[in-house]
């Protein structure tokens, strides 16, 4: 007999199985199992930063992304998600192929807990408006903290007012 179940607790689960017959059983003692299972979490947390956050339009900046796994567990199947909003272009990342320019997605994979993984994301800046850029995380693997797995970092090209005066004399 095999049982399919969906597991929504990461605490420790104690399941138990008995057997019982309506045919007289001279070793009941044998009739009860129990198996435990800890199921794992890992506590990721987002730290998301820029080069520079008042740059010139139509100039690069890098945005760098750290993902931190505080366990206790392995964190599997993690990927982070940055899609650069409007007034951003992008122009390169360090990670290749594990960074969709598309969706946005960085592919991380597992993270041990206490490692961190990093990504940089160079755009260039189009938009004069304030700009904010998201970087979410998730993870596979249960996390019982998901406030931390978002950050952003803000970009805000200055404005000029400038003003030409002629004189006649």
């Amino acid at each position: 007999l095999d049982i399919v179940a969906t597991v929504t607790s990461h605490t420790e689960i104690t399941n138990t199985a008995t057997a019982t017959s309506t045919t007289h059983d001279p070793a009941t003692a044998n009739n009860t199992s129990s198996t435990q299972g800890d199921v794992p979490d890992a506590n990721l947390v987002v730290n998301k930063t820029v080069s520079d956050a008042t740059p010139a339009i139509n100039t690069q900046v890098t945005f760098t992304v750290d993902v931190t796994n505080n366990g206790p567990d392995t964190a599997q199947a993690v990927s982070v998600t940055d899609l650069l909003p409007g007034g951003l272009v992008f122009q390169s990342s360090d990670a290749g192929a594990a960074y969709n320019v598309i969706t946005g997605v960085w592919t991380v994979g597992a993270v041990n807990s206490g490692d961190t993984a990093t990504i940089q994301i160079v755009a260039q800046v189009t938009g004069h408006t304030l700009i904010t850029n998201t970087a979410t995380a998730t993870s596979s693997t249960f996390d019982p903290v998901l406030a931390n797995n978002t950050d952003d970092a803000t970009v805000d090209v200055p404005d000029a007012d400038l003003a030409v005066t002629k004189v006649v004399n």
